[in-house]
């Protein structure tokens, strides 16, 4: 048993005995789950595993890489890029610039840029930008060139057709 002292009352000093908590035999249950556990691995990968079911390895380049209970994993590099993968299938890439960068299932990315610009990009090739103060631009595809449409009253060209047609029916 360990010793704890309180500082002395009127009524003069009193001791608490609890049991020793370094020995998990003597733990109770709940102090055990709300423990980090921490595992190393021979080629120097750390691997912490939180009450929650949260993983988090950080290998010896520099990377980190969290498992969360939701499904959610991230994948932290050394230059302060991030990528996560959401459970809906969402792909979120956060830049060491700050740019954010999400492309979801759909085909629609969506970059948000540290000064509050929010830029929304569709499958289609259109975007809608909506600015800090508020502006918003929007932006179609361009269309692709169509052959110019032949006028009603103006008669098709002769076609080689035409020409071997009448070199062949005798006049």
């Amino acid at each position: 048993m360990t010793e704890l002292f309180r500082l002395p009352s009127p009524k003069g000093a009193k001791v608490e005995k609890r049991p020793d908590v370094s020995d998990y035999a003597h733990t109770p249950r709940t102090m055990i789950e709300s423990r980090v556990r921490t595992e190393t691995r021979p080629d120097g990968t750390g691997i912490e595993t939180h009450p929650d079911g949260t993983r988090i390895s950080t290998f010896p380049d520099g990377r980190m890489f969290e498992e969360r209970p939701d499904g959610t994993r991230v994948l932290t590099y050394p230059t302060g890029r991030t990528d996560e993968i959401r459970p809906d299938g969402t792909y979120v890439t956060t830049y060491y610039t700050g740019v954010r960068e999400e492309r979801h299932p759909d085909g629609t990315r969506t970059v948000t840029d540290p000064n509050g610009t929010r830029t929304a990009i569709f499958p289609d090739g259109s975007s809608v930008q909506v600015r800090a103060d508020g502006t918003t631009l929007f932006h179609d595809p361009p269309q692709k060139a169509q052959p110019p449409a032949q006028p009603a009253d103006t008669p098709a060209p002769p076609s080689v057709l035409d020409f071997l047609d009448e070199a062949i029916v005798p006049s």
